[in-house]
């Protein structure tokens, strides 16, 4: 008998404990890979790691991304009932586990379906549940605010809005749908409440951020994370410091102090990331000044990577590989453009019909 006959003979004989032990090694991958994913320390800083969780992260996506495809598709009844599989396969969902950002994308998106229905009210229905257990969540209680008030039901979508403008303060898009609601109400006391609220927040919703330099990953590490679609977090930074009150405005400049680069003890490339906390939409880095040791300096702007989801007010990174060794730098200065948010036309008209009503009360008081 050949050597394949023996091998065939054999694994015959033997298949179910072979069966048995791929089905083994199978779960035994499986469970090392996604304890990986979940329980190595967010401060262990590889490539690996942060590959491996944006990948898993991104796959939850799936099912929502298609009811997305659907629904711009006009088919909006295939996507509700996807999304509604999604959501019931998904019961337990807590504030702190992966999946919560899918299933509150799920949650909007069918809420959403629900409108293009012509059935908003089952939507702001849809979303009770899932506000129960995820009762932080702003932009649920903004789609459920938005539902009730394509129904008609004003002080329903009031109370709503009025939530997810509480979890935001800053964000126009939000108050703007509040102050639309309080307007049919005529609820005067609380749209100007609610405009002296969004005024204060201007000045202690700030923008703040996070500066770090460091060095390349190695090219494995890069790729790794490149192939998974990661834009940033391909340079190791072990230097950091905290920035608060950023300005808003087209041209602000940001600062990396000459402390973070000294002593500079490694000669790899710089590469310096900054991440900037409490914005909704339009963030760019515009430009990059580059002081060198020697006295010169390097005005261009390199490749820069950007993440950010508009809308999300957290998380807008810039990674830069300045393309010159850490050893020669002595500071760094980029320009950023950092939107002053502004509300609607509509909403402006809102508040000042309401100040103008109160005001006949305001002097009597006085």
């Amino acid at each position: 008998m050949t050597v394949l006959g023996r091998l065939r003979s054999f694994a015959y004989s033997h298949r179910r404990v072979l069966a048995a032990a791929y089905l083994l090694l199978t779960l035994i991958t499986g469970g090392g890979l996604w304890a990986y994913v979940a329980w190595v320390p967010d401060d262990v800083d590889l490539g690996l790691t942060i590959a491996a969780r944006a990948w898993f992260h991104e796959r939850t996506f799936a099912e929502p991304d298609a009811a997305r495809a659907e629904a711009a598709a006009g088919d909006h009844a295939t996507a509700r009932d996807r999304l509604e599989r999604f959501l019931a396969d998904h019961p337990r969902i807590q504030p702190a586990q992966r999946w919560t950002h899918a299933v509150s994308r799920a949650g909007v998106q069918l809420a959403e379906a629900w409108v293009a229905l012509g059935r908003p009210n089952r939507g702001a229905e849809a979303l009770v549940p899932l506000l129960e257990r995820l009762p932080t969540d702003y932009q649920l209680w903004w789609a459920q605010g938005r539902a009730f008030d394509a129904d008609g039901d004003f002080k329903a979508a009031a109370r709503s809005l009025r939530r997810a403008f509480e979890l935001t303060l800053t964000h126009p898009g939000v108050l703007d749908d509040y102050l639309a609601a309080l307007g049919e109400l005529n609820a005067y006391a609380e749209v100007a409440a609610a405009a002296d609220e969004w005024d204060r927040a201007q000045v202690r919703g700030a923008p703040r951020g996070l500066i770090k330099a460091g060095i390349p990953r190695r090219p494995l590490e890069r790729d790794v994370l490149g192939a998974v679609g990661v834009p940033v977090e391909h340079a190791r930074f072990f230097r950091h410091q905290e920035l608060w009150a950023l300005p808003r405005g087209e041209d602000v400049r940001i600062e990396f102090p000459a402390a973070m680069f000294e002593p500079w003890p490694w000669r790899e490339e710089l590469v310096v990331q900054l991440r900037i906390e409490n914005l909704w939409d339009g963030f760019a880095v515009t430009g990059c000044e580059v002081a060198r040791r020697d006295g010169s300096r390097e005005t261009r702007l390199p490749e820069v990577a950007l993440l950010h989801r508009a809308g999300s007010g957290v998380g807008a990174y810039a990674e830069l590989f300045t393309g010159i060794p850490g050893n020669q730098v002595a500071s760094v200065a980029l320009r950023c453009r950092i939107p002053q948010a502004s509300l609607s036309t509509h909403s402006q008209r809102v508040i000042r019909k309401a100040r103008e009503n109160l005001a006949p009360a305001l002097a009597e008081g006085g």
